[in-house]
C-alpha cells in the first residue's frame, strides 16, 4: 500500500507484504484453501528499524557530543534516513543552540538529509561550506553541488556561496522536504 511522504509528498510504500510459502499454516483446517502461499505484513519490522536507527542515533549523538569525534553521529544519522526516518531528523535541522549536542545534531542531520537528497538540508550546508575546512568543506561542497546543479568553488566560497543564496532566493521549496535524486 503506498501513501504520500509527510516530508516530499513523494509516494512511499505505507505497508508492505512479503509472500510467504507455509504449507502447513493452516493444516487441520479443512475449510481454508492450503495454497501455501501467504501475504505478511513487514510494516512493523519496518517501524522497528526506524525506531531502532533512531535509538542508534540518540546514543550516537550523545556519545559525539561528549567525545567530540562526529563520524559516528553522521553515519547513524544516515542510516536513520535510509531506515526511513528522514522526518524525525528535520527538527534537528533548526537546531542553532551553542551546545555541543545541538551542533552535532545540526551537521550530523544537514549531512544525512543532504546525502539523502533532501533540498531542505541546503541552507544548513551552506553554513557548513562557509564556515568549515578541510573534509567537512569538501562534504559540503560535493552535496551542495549535487542539490543545487552549482558549479561550485571552496577557493571563491564567497562568490560561491552568493550563488547557493541566489538558487535559494529564486527556486524556493515546493514543499517542506523536496527530493533531488
Amino acid at each position: 500500500m503506498l501513501r504520500p511522504d509527510p516530508l516530499s509528498g513523494e509516494l512511499g510504500v505505507e505497508r508492505a507484504y512479503a509472500v510467504t510459502r507455509d504449507l502447513e499454516r493452516h493444516m487441520g483446517q479443512g475449510a481454508r484453501a492450503l495454497h501455501g502461499y501467504y501475504l505478511d505484513d513487514v510494516a512493523e519490522a519496518r517501524r522497528r528499524g526506524i525506531e531502532a536507527a533512531r535509538r542508534r542515533y540518540e546514543a550516537a549523538v550523545e556519545e559525539a557530543a561528549r567525545l567530540g569525534s562526529l563520524p559516528a553521529a553522521e553515519a547513524a544519522a544516515a542510516a536513520l534516513v535510509a531506515a526511513g526516518g528522514a522526518d524525525l531528523l528535520a527538527p534537528d535541522l533548526a537546531r542553532a543552540g551553542a551546545e555541543p549536542v545541538d551542533r552535532v545534531r545540526r551537521r550530523a542531520a544537514a549531512l544525512a538529509l543532504g546525502e539523502g537528497g533532501y533540498l531542505v538540508a541546503v541552507p544548513v550546508l551552506l553554513e557548513l561550506f562557509e564556515s568549515q575546512t578541510g573534509e567537512p568543506l569538501a562534504r559540503a561542497a560535493a552535496l551542495l553541488r549535487r542539490l543545487t546543479g552549482l558549479d561550485l568553488d571552496p577557493d571563491a566560497r564567497e562568490r560561491s556561496a552568493a550563488d547557493v543564496r541566489r538558487w535559494l532566493e529564486r527556486r524556493p521549496l515546493e514543499g517542506p522536504f523536496e527530493r533531488r535524486e
